[in-house]
């Protein structure tokens, strides 16, 4: 039995117990309430009562008119301890408990009950309320004050609601509850369990119901409450589905009933996505969307690290399993393909954290152990899935680096707009003028870094400042800088602390508008001016020759 299930009826156990239903004492963050303490309706005090019900923690009864509510009251009291009742209509009728150990005191118009504690005591109360005889809603609020605090803290509110008369078993879809969920168990919300709308292949989901009525009684009788799912799915009503049908029928409007959803024989092993319809005598009651995910079918890496030579990287890469159309899987752990290991003379082993897992933001890493040698293995893998096939992943280059040795750096153009965003590359070679290892190795984290980097690069601003923390990933560290309005030929100086000698990188800041600036209308001018005093100069010479 499941941990989950064991928890829902542990909860169903306790809940019966005290009657169906108790509210109890919940106080706003940083208050204190009283030990102990619970209010309610309880089914034995109530025979009478329509329904009762405690949903979220809200308590509920409802009664037909003329009939008289009684609720149970308790709760571990100390000296001068305060708990207060406050009715909306009920007028109090009578009350009992041990009164000796406290002062109870009763307002005028019987609406409310206050009871103080004289010594530490428990709070057994039987409060009786006087039955009202017109349809209504009405509320019985409850609040504490400990060691007589001046400060009332509210603890909840008991809705009592007046009909006129119990069991009309029409189906009120507002006071109802269906639920997608992974075991069959009676709903007391509308909210869906995610274990049950994706689940593994070959694994049952429930769409649990808990038909009532307005005045929250299950519904009784027979009818024709009607189930069918599309794509194949297999179903049935109250049980594990013994044919192949998408169609279920059940002739009962019982309040608790559990629609099973199956993969069925003919999708076996395959993902598939099934729309849940259900009606009651023809009236829509729910569509459900569930999706059956698949066995596998395909192997990916992703985040493949630079490893360090002559180590075993434990954490150099993720990877995923997933089925026909991409359903991420858990509970998979691939192989190398023996023939790709060992790799060029590059990678030994290859090894895995865990088995996949089926969460996009935490898929499992894995790791390679790599020789004494720079240089890139080519590295495939492969797990036998569910029936026997082989899946074998892509082919990957896997990569092997040493300690950080020299440096190149360079930024992503030669030339800048004033506004835009630089980026600046700094690759770090090892001994051998391959690419450096990343951070992460079977020790703990391990800095591969270049030490304290001084970036002077006029005309830009750094976006993050350049720290002697920074790491490799990929072999390369990147820096943005946003581009100023000043424009010119520049030379940025990078200069790492604890590698070789600075680099002098060129760029230019150009704007790329096509606006005509003062300067150039001021140029035009100028040169228009000296082409118009040459041509008088001219005219006044051929005049003068005329003469």
């Amino acid at each position: 039995m499941s941990t989950k299930t064991n928890f829902k009826r542990v909860a169903l156990v306790a809940v019966a117990a005290l009657g169906l239903g108790v509210l109890t004492s919940v106080a706003p963050a940083n208050a204190s309430t009283l030990s102990n303490a619970a209010y309610t309706f309880s089914v034995t005090d109530n025979t009478l009562a329509c329904a009762i019900s405690n949903t979220g923690g809200a308590q509920t009864i409802t009664l037909p008119v003329g009939i008289e509510p009684v609720m149970v009251a308790s709760a571990s009291m100390t000296s001068t301890d305060i708990v207060k009742f406050s009715s909306t209509g009920p007028l109090l009728k009578s009350f009992t408990g041990n009164v000796g150990s406290r002062t109870d005191v009763v307002s005028a118009d019987r609406l409310t009950l206050t009871a103080t504690a004289a010594a530490t005591v428990a709070f057994p109360a039987k409060i009786t309320y006087s039955a009202l005889s017109t349809v209504g809603t009405y509320y019985i609020a409850i609040s504490q004050n400990i060691l007589g605090s001046a400060t009332s803290t509210p603890i909840g509110t008991i809705k009592i609601k007046y009909v006129a008369a119990c069991g009309n078993n029409v189906l009120s879809l507002a006071d109802s509850f269906v639920k997608v969920d992974d075991e069959n168990s009676t709903p007391t919300d509308n909210i869906d369990d995610t274990a049950g709308l994706t689940v593994d292949n070959g694994v049952t989901s429930h769409v649990n119901l808990a038909l009532k009525d307005s005045l929250t009684s299950a519904l009784t009788g027979s009818g024709v409450l009607l189930a069918t799912a599309t794509n194949g799915a297999v179903i049935a009503w109250d049980g594990a589905p013994t044919s192949q049908s998408s169609t279920a029928l059940s002739t009962s409007r019982g309040g608790n009933n559990s629609l099973y959803v199956t993969q069925g024989t003919a999708n076996a092993y395959k993902p598939l996505v099934t729309v849940v319809t259900i009606t009651l005598d023809g009236t829509p009651i729910a569509t459900k969307t569930i999706t059956f995910k698949g066995i596998a079918a395909s192997i990916t890496m992703q985040s493949i690290e630079i490893g360090k030579k002559n180590a075993a990287n434990t954490e150099a890469f993720k990877f995923s399993v997933k089925d026909a159309v991409g359903n991420l899987l858990a509970g998979y752990t691939p192989a190398a393909v023996a023939s790709t290991v060992p790799s060029n003379g590059v990678i030994s082993a290859i090894s895995f954290a865990d088995s996949s897992s089926s969460t996009a933001s935490s898929q499992t890493k894995g790791g390679f152990t790599c020789l004494d040698v720079s240089g890139t293995g080519k590295i495939k893998l492969e797990l036998t899935n569910d029936i026997g096939q082989t899946v074998t992943s892509p082919e990957y280059s896997l990569t092997c680096g040493g300690t950080i040795y020299g440096y190149t750096a360079e930024f992503d153009k030669k030339s800048y707009a004033p506004g835009e965003v630089a980026t600046l590359t700094i690759k770090g070679t090892d001994s051998k003028g391959a690419a450096v290892h990343d951070a992460i190795v079977s020790d703990g984290a391990e800095s591969n870094v270049i030490g304290t980097i001084t970036v002077a690069a006029p005309g830009l601003t750094a976006v993050t400042t350049p720290s002697s923390s920074d790491t490799f990933v990929g072999g390369k560290i990147t820096y943005r800088y946003t581009v100023g309005s000043v424009e010119g030929a520049f030379n940025a100086v990078v200069d790492p602390s604890d590698i070789d000698d600075a680099v002098t990188i060129a760029y230019t800041i150009k704007s790329s508008s096509t606006a005509v600036s003062n300067a150039d209308v001021l140029k035009a001018i100028v040169s228009l001016i000296a082409s118009i005093n040459k041509q008088i100069a001219a005219l006044q010479k051929a005049l003068l020759k005329k003469k």
